[in-house]
């Protein structure tokens, strides 16, 4: 069965943008070769959907930065990249190719020009989290993408296998997260589950990267703003597993966010924290 060549900007980024990353404090990387995505003709049937968690067979950054070394990557309107300790949001500029451009052409004519800002990557990043922490795939899809490592002139491909969720298992004892797709263009699910024993209060995690703000709008909803686009935190609830309501809101301190229950809660009993993460303009 021939494979198909997918847009090379759909899952991974050249050279010259993985070096931009590389030269910010929050993500060391040094790419040895060029990787290209290809993809299994049955993926073209569906080709739209490239929101899975995608596993990391070279096509993102391996080196440790905030939030550990990326295992799982999703594509949607900004690019997603998920570690042991949190996840990374690359914020891009829509108009990075006229700057490109306009850049060579500035260098050719041997005039200065401005550094290169066509990329913003901001972390959130668990604190004080559990190193130990398993995470674990699940809801494979039945077919894989095919990471094509090029390196001169010699072509080597790795199936890269995705899936529509990742649990983070005790990532601080007691509590699991978990991350879902659920077919979005523009973001994910994730559920912070508290069993019995858990401390709400250890739940937490620092903003860090490149960003102007970071602001709360209400008690369910904050936001991120970033040069090329925010990322919102939407529509926070809690409940027990009966579905049985619990009164949350967030709390930000400087630049840490956390969870806090108003009324309490019961801590013999599993408690499942419930936002909405989105990135875009």
């Amino acid at each position: 069965m021939p494979l198909s060549h997918l847009s090379l900007n759909l899952i991974t980024y050249n050279l010259k943008e993985l070096e931009q990353l590389r030269q910010l404090q929050y993500a060391t990387m040094r790419p040895s070769a060029t990787y290209m995505p290809i993809a299994q003709q049955k993926w073209t049937t569906n080709i739209s959907r490239t929101n899975f968690f995608i596993e990391n067979k070279g096509q993102y950054p391996v080196d440790e930065n905030t939030t550990g070394s990326v295992l799982y990557g999703i594509h949607i309107d900004n690019p997603i990249w998920f570690g042991k300790k949190g996840v990374n949001f690359l914020m891009i500029n829509r108009e990075r190719e006229k700057f490109k451009k306009d850049k060579e052409e500035e260098e050719e004519l041997g005039k200065p020009h401005s550094a290169d800002e066509s990329l913003r990557m901001v972390s959130m990043t668990w604190k004080n989290s559990d190193p130990s922490v398993v995470i674990r795939p699940e809801l494979k899809q039945d077919n894989y993408f095919t990471m094509a490592l090029t390196s001169g002139t010699e072509v080597k491909g790795e199936k890269a296998f995705a899936y529509d969720r990742l649990i983070y298992e005790n990532l601080y004892p007691f509590v699991n997260v978990k991350y879902e797709i659920q077919n979005s263009l523009s973001g994910y699910h994730y559920e912070i589950i508290l069993r019995p024993g858990a401390d709400a209060s250890k739940v937490k995690f620092e903003v860090s990267g490149n960003f102007r703000s970071l602001r709360q709008h209400a008690d369910d909803e904050f936001c991120i703003k970033t040069k090329y686009g925010s990322i919102t935190e939407n529509g926070l609830k809690a409940f027990y597993e009966n579905g049985e309501s619990v009164p949350v809101r967030y709390e930000i301190r400087d630049k840490e966010v956390s969870f806090v229950f108003p009324a309490g809660y019961d801590q013999t009993r599993t408690l499942i924290i419930d936002p909405w993460t989105s990135s875009g303009l």
